[in-house]
Formats: C-alpha cells, sequence, structure tokens
C-alpha cells in the first residue's frame, strides 16, 4: 500500500480538485483523510495497489506535489489496548511510526493503515497482523 500525503493551500474546492482528478482516472480512493493547519491543507489517502503510479502520476499532472510513503494494513482486535501493544513492538523495534488511521471496524477487529521510518522493517514484525 502507498500513503499519498498532499500538502496544499487552504481553499475552497481543493479536495473536490484532488478527488476529481482521480475519479477522471478511474481510480478508487480506499482511505482519506484531511485536515487544515493554519493555511495549510493536509490530505493524506490510499488507493488501490494497482492504481499506485497512475494515481501519482495524475495527482502530479493536476499540479500537487504528493508524498508517498510504503505503508501497510493490519487487522487487530477493537478493544482498548490493541492498537497500543502494536506500537510497542514498534518502539521496542526503534521504528518511528509515521501515521496511524483506523480504517474501518467490523466483527470486533479494526483494520489499521500505518506508516513508519523503516517500511521493511515494520512488515516483518507485524507480519501476524497483516492483511
Amino acid at each position: 500500500m502507498k500513503e499519498f500525503t498532499i500538502i496544499c493551500e487552504n481553499e475552497v474546492g481543493v479536495l473536490s480538485r484532488i478527488t476529481d482528478t482521480l475519479k477522471e482516472k478511474n481510480i478508487n480512493i480506499t482511505d482519506i483523510t484531511s485536515h487544515v493547519v493554519g493555511d495549510k491543507g493536509i490530505v493524506t489517502l490510499s488507493v488501490a495497489d494497482k492504481d499506485d503510479y497512475g494515481a501519482l502520476k495524475a495527482l502530479r499532472k493536476a499540479g500537487f506535489t504528493p508524498l508517498v510513503e510504503d505503508g501497510v494494513v493490519i487487522k487487530i482486535k477493537d478493544k482498548p489496548g490493541a492498537l497500543a501493544a502494536v506500537a510497542r513492538k514498534l518502539k521496542e523495534a526503534k521504528i518511528d511510526i509515521k501515521t496511524t488511521h483506523i480504517v474501518i471496524r467490523e466483527k470486533n477487529h479494526a483494520f489499521v493503515a500505518l506508516t513508519a521510518s523503516n517500511p521493511k522493517k515494520m512488515r516483518k514484525i507485524l507480519k501476524d497482523y497483516l492483511i
């Protein structure tokens, strides 16, 4: 999974521009969050693995400069402390977590997208949680 982070001006319609850009290339967004920090907008999104390169190309052509990170999606129990246990494993391995998103919760489980300073090592450590 690739995670794209777009830092842009906080202006009306920017989220529409980003999502329309991907729609025009028939690219489905699998996860998206957006925040405003001061006068900047920060949009973080993921697409299906097969669409990673197409999404990057389309966003760049539309004038955006996305930061791209390798990530994973894990499945954990939806209970207090489950995410803390994952974070602790990564801390003990000296892996810095860059982003965390709960993508969906269903049937007593949570699916969580993560990016980190060492994606390869993160995959190895979290191999039992990977989906």
